[in-house]
């Protein structure tokens, strides 16, 4: 029996949407180690209209390392493609349901 647990949890963990979610939560925890969040809230905290938040976000990007670029880039590609497999999934269930 443990073996087919074993075999189970094997699957579980290499399928293709779980693989993508380890991904992008180590890609995640990365840049949370780069970026002081906290700096960057209370900068944008300072901004004198909503407006000015846009041009903020884009020149503290254009500003840091390359290696945190890209993975915030990274971080942001794999959750909209997560994001993606999930309301496919969703919609897939939905229509079987219906079936």
């Amino acid at each position: 029996m443990r073996r087919v647990r074993f075999i189970h949890l094997g699957r579980y963990l290499l399928s293709p949407g779980m693989i993508k979610a380890m991904v992008f939560l180590a890609s995640c925890v990365s840049a949370l180690l780069m970026v002081s969040i906290s700096s960057v809230i209370e900068n944008m905290s300072r901004l004198p209209h909503f407006s000015a938040y846009f041009s903020y976000i884009l020149d503290s990007y254009m500003k840091t390392t390359w290696s945190v670029q890209t993975v915030v880039v990274l971080a942001l590609l794999l959750g909209a493609w997560l994001a993606r497999d999930i309301i496919h999934g969703w919609s897939m269930q939905r229509s079987f349901a219906h079936s």
